[in-house]
């Protein structure tokens, strides 16, 4: 098996554990809300400030994986007038052009969040007490694992095109 089949499949495995930590981070998001709500309209319980601070942080977590693993599976807004208009070479390089478009975005976040994450280091959220470093950490380190992706899709669409049979043991689905 080559070094490129490998890291598909490495990828394929991030990307499925990956989908388990996005569904586990939406759903301890509805709880930290419902309790939120339910106590801030019923009484039984005191509101807590943390509740909500927490599910934001959540989101913030959930939505930068997300964004990473549909790089994956070709489920990020696009706009395909140009694609349909021209034909499969010139698709070919604008795909590509496309992915070197965004490893640059990539390498931005990248560069300028490990910094970021630097300087709110010491920042204490007000709520839930904890470092602000866990919320801002997801911009780097979710671009790392989009270049990954964009380097796995890269390889897939130009390098190695798997069979079926390796696709399906691969089991490209993040979920």
């Amino acid at each position: 098996m080559s070094a490129a089949k490998k890291f598909l499949q490495f990828m394929s495995f991030i990307d499925k554990i990956s989908g388990y930590i996005v569904a586990f981070m939406m759903a301890a998001m509805v709880v930290l809300i419902s309790y939120q709500v339910f106590t801030r309209y019923t009484g039984f319980l005191a509101s807590s400030a943390w509740t909500e601070e927490i599910a934001r942080f959540l989101m913030i977590w959930a939505v930068m994986l997300a964004a990473a693993m549909c790089i994956r599976t070709h489920e990020l807004l696009a706009i395909d007038l140009i694609p349909s208009l021209i034909g499969p070479k010139a698709q070919k390089i604008l795909k590509l052009m496309t992915y070197v478009c965004n490893m640059v975005v990539y390498a931005i976040i990248i560069y300028y969040g490990f910094p970021l994450c630097a300087k709110v280091i010491n920042q204490i959220a007000p709520g839930s007490k904890m470092s602000m470093v866990w919320p801002y950490l997801a911009l780097p380190l979710c671009g790392v694992y989009m270049v990954f992706n964009t380097i796995a899709v890269t390889i897939e669409n130009f390098i190695e095109e798997p069979t079926p049979k390796e696709e399906e043991e691969m089991n490209l689905s993040p979920m």
